[in-house]
């Protein structure tokens, strides 16, 4: 076996006597896609807000990091995984993933007009930032491929155009929050050189462009000087998704049971219940989810 079912912390996992052996996708109120444990952020915040809604949750760790792939292996992935999600009979899909967003939001929104599927996209809080920015200097923390993104940049134009904005990569600090390390020298490091960045040029706020930040919140508000804001975008975007379940949603069709929320890993099942455990045992808030191994081809 890949592993023993049971419950490791909030994590319930499913035995799968093979890889080829794979867990059934069925329909649910929400899809949720990440390419790894960042998505769980904003999963917890709309499990929070209400904990009847039935969760499913693409980590696709198979192909992890998106934010140093190009924006057409993006893209590809995600409309591949959305269109596992619509052939279940999922009609509310959450990109929680601003790379995955940026990359691929505009083309499954085409694609599944027709179908009536909603979808939920997760870009960088920059308009609250720049809104609470006295000195009109902000910064936006990202990957790579966010910021490399054209999305961004549009973003920027169009929300914060009277103010500074810089745009700063947190080289190898999503893949350190993928592993579960929130302690040790190497995330200490990226957090200085974050420092080190927003200090200058007067920034006074800060907007986290990545779900994986999510889980270092406090951290880089600790280190962040007296006066800096920091905004995340993990809540705001779990409002929106309710919002839409709410008005699609009928009366009869209200559970009011609570769900764990069903997580298919397309890569290496008992590495991500590793990763969750060890984000739980650093202080973590991870929503119960129950994995199941669900082997999907790469392209």
């Amino acid at each position: 076996m890949l592993f023993e079912s049971g419950r490791n912390g909030n994590v319930y996992v499913t035995a799968i006597n093979s890889v080829s052996q794979q867990a059934n996708l069925r329909q649910f109120d929400v899809g949720v896609i990440d390419s790894g444990v960042g998505g769980l952020a904003v999963a917890r915040e709309i499990q929070n807000l209400d904990s009847s809604i039935q969760i499913g949750y693409f980590a696709d760790t198979a192909v992890f990091p998106y934010g140093d792939k190009n924006s057409i292996q993006v893209a590809d992935r995600i409309d591949f995984l959305a269109t596992k999600f619509v052939e279940a009979g999922t009609r509310l899909l959450v990109i929680a993933c601003n790379t995955g967003s940026s990359a691929g939001l505009t083309s499954i929104r085409r694609k599944f007009a027709r179908a009536s599927v909603q979808i939920v996209g997760m870009e960088p809080p920059l308009k609250p930032a720049a809104i609470h920015s006295r000195n009109k200097s902000v910064a936006v923390v990202a990957t790579s491929g966010t910021v490399a993104g054209q999305a961004l940049t549009n973003l920027r134009d169009r929300v914060a155009t009277d103010t500074t904005t810089k745009f700063i990569v947190a080289s190898g600090l999503a893949s350190s929050i993928e592993r579960g390390e929130l302690t040790g020298k190497d995330l200490d490091s990226v957090l200085q050189e974050l420092l080190n960045l927003i200090s200058s040029d007067g920034v006074d706020s800060v907007a986290l462009g990545c779900s994986h930040y999510s889980f270092v919140y406090e951290e880089i508000r600790e280190v962040l000087p007296d006066g800096v804001k920091l905004f995340d975008a993990a809540l705001p975007v779990a409002k929106r998704t309710l919002e839409l379940w709410t008005e699609s949603r009928s009366s009869d069709n209200v559970s009011k049971s609570f769900n764990p929320i069903s997580v298919f890993v397309t890569g290496d099942p008992a590495g991500f219940v590793a990763s969750v455990a060890r984000l739980e045992t650093a202080g973590c808030m991870i929503p119960m989810v129950s994995v199941n191994p669900v082997p999907l081809p790469i392209n």
